[in-house]
């Protein structure tokens, strides 16, 4: 299979996994042997190609589930906990927010409908976006977000996470977020009109809460263990990525943006000051 700058897809889908789970930058780009900036043009130009690739990866199992692979085989649980207590994790992912951010600054007195009638329309998610992460800075607990988030705000921000998550899928989204964006989702897709999508995840869910209580299972039992689980994950695991090749499929067609975008200006007055 092809590399971009020397960096194989599996080592790409590793190195991706282990940053997000806490395992510190630098030794990713050690590993690797690149620097930081070429890590983030590589990171770029395979996430443009992934779609098509992640069809083609055959051994899918283990780069999800098993992350310390390929030219991470060295990488250990305990050093992944270890770097993410250091804050690996958190500080990578905030230099992605920043990265992402870097063009997106609101006024001071924030976001307005004078401002936004200035910006071009494709931009304006970008802005209620960051208008919300400003609002719920440094607030993890879902429930805390809800309380400063009137009712339009917290439905594009439940949309906006399933946008994001997945660009890897669904058992990175049901593995990502919590049980109240879980819940709640269906109801916000019904509420912006987005009805494949909406049929999409109700699919996706009871495999997913399959997949949970025998991933559960498994690790409970000791490491020399032989886990009798494998092929039943696997399996779901199988369903799960072929409803993932179908959401794409819609987004080909309709992106999950643009049922945010009509909704947004249906209610622009509930999203600005």
């Amino acid at each position: 299979m092809e590399k971009i700058n020397n960096i194989s897809f599996e080592d790409w889908v590793c190195a991706k996994e282990l940053l997000l789970r806490g395992l510190t930058p630098q030794k990713v780009y050690d590993i690797l042997n690149i620097d930081e900036d070429i890590w983030y043009e590589t990171d770029k130009l395979w996430e443009e190609k992934y779609v098509e690739l992640w069809s083609e990866l055959k051994d899918k199992k283990n780069a999800i589930t098993n992350p310390c692979s390929y030219s991470f085989s060295e990488i250990t649980e305990i050093e992944i906990e270890k770097d993410l207590k250091e804050n690996g994790g958190i500080l990578y992912s905030s230099k992605l927010d920043m990265l992402e951010d870097y063009s997106i600054e609101l006024p001071e007195e924030g976001l307005t409908l004078e401002f936004l009638k200035e910006q071009n329309e494709d931009d304006w998610l970008d802005f209620i976006e960051k208008n919300i992460d400003n609002k719920t800075e440094n607030i993890e607990e879902i429930a805390e977000k809800i309380k400063i988030l009137n009712e339009q705000e917290y439905v594009f921000y439940s949309v906006n996470c399933l946008d994001l998550d997945m660009s890897w899928g669904f058992l990175d989204y049901f593995n990502s977020r919590s049980e109240k964006l879980i819940e709640d989702i269906e109801l916000h897709l019904e509420i912006i009109g987005a009805k494949k999508y909406l049929e999409i995840v109700k699919q996706a869910k009871p495999i997913y809460q399959k997949y949970k209580v025998l991933d559960d299972e498994d690790e409970e039992l000791e490491e020399d263990i032989p886990s009798k689980n494998n092929d039943l994950l696997y399996d779901l695991e199988e369903k799960l990525s072929k409803l993932d090749e179908k959401y794409y499929k819609i987004e080909e067609k309709k992106s999950l943006k643009e049922f945010l975008l009509k909704y947004v200006k249906k209610n622009i007055e509930k999203f600005v000051k």
